[in-house]
């Protein structure tokens, strides 16, 4: 028996299918693409974070590696960070005892698609108490400082 050939009804399909076919082809290209641009925000937020948190480090070790000349160091990074250090020392200084507690903390500031973001990284460490200097214009105060006053920070 000899096969017929199709009617026109049959052959293929209709426009509505096309574009009901396109519409969801559209719907699930636009959701593709909403996902993909969050996964680049959120990783963009990430490696900034990451850098913050790397360049804090370095800047923390740094000083107290090195010591700082005063009691708060600023600047600002290649990348556009914007860093402080501070140098806090006990509220309470007892200048009988051989050392005292600084608490070392660096701020880190970078900008990003909901406005500036903030990290603090903090430590402490111990300074030897210096002797108090009755010469005030030498060191500006009579507080004792920590001994390492040099480095690059």
């Amino acid at each position: 028996m000899a096969k017929r050939p199709p009617r026109p009804a049959e052959a293929g399909f209709t426009l509505l299918e096309v574009v009901v076919a396109l519409a969801l082809l559209g719907l699930v290209c636009i959701s593709a693409f909403g996902v993909l641009t969050a996964g680049l925000r959120v990783s963009r937020a990430a490696t900034n974070y990451t850098t913050a948190v790397l360049e804090g480090e370095r800047i923390l070790n740094e000083v107290v590696a090195n010591g700082m000349t005063t009691d708060t160091k600023e600047g600002i990074l290649e990348s556009g960070y914007r860093w402080k250090a501070e140098r806090i020392r006990a509220s309470s200084v007892n200048a009988e005892a051989p050392a005292q507690i600084l608490r070392v903390q660096v701020s880190v500031w970078w900008p990003s698609f909901r406005g500036e973001q903030h990290l603090d990284l903090t430590t402490f460490t111990l300074a030897e108490n210096q002797p108090l200097s009755t010469d005030a214009d030498q060191h500006g105060n009579l507080s004792p400082v920590p001994r390492s006053q040099g480095g690059r920070l």
